[in-house]
């Protein structure tokens, strides 16, 4: 195989990411280890923060403040569940790459805390605490 030939076949895989394709591959586990973590949380926030700071603005400037609270509330849950999904893809991964040692554990615990967090702000926006 050849270098054209590497750098052919990593054009056609960074096409396919955030892909419908990738996505079920991703929360499903079956990417690497470095991809489902490190994209999964990251690449992933490059869409949903700029989302989550445009989309809730819609509904306020026709509905008012509440809409506002409550339509981040839902766009914080509907991470929360993806973060629930990315955790079980990332320990997927991590119990079949043990050479990279206590750093997949670490990643586990890491993807976890992103997860809980999430679903705390949620609440938080949800619930008016």
């Amino acid at each position: 195989m050849s270098e054209f030939d590497d750098l052919a076949k990593t054009l056609e895989e960074r096409r396919r990411i955030f892909s419908p394709g990738w996505f079920q591959d991703l929360l499903a586990g079956r990417l690497g280890l470095g991809d489902t973590f490190w994209i999964g949380n990251y690449g992933v926030g490059l869409i949903f923060v700029p989302a989550a700071v445009l989309l809730p603005m819609l509904p306020q400037l026709a509905l008012g403040p509440r809409a506002l609270t409550l339509s981040s509330g839902f766009l914080t849950a509907g991470l929360t569940l993806y973060l629930a999904a990315l955790t079980r893809a990332v320990f997927i991964r991590a119990r079949a790459t043990p050479q990279v040692g206590g750093w997949r554990w670490v990643g586990v615990a890491f993807t976890l805390c992103h997860c809980a967090l999430a679903g705390l702000v949620a609440m938080i926006y949800l619930l008016g605490a």
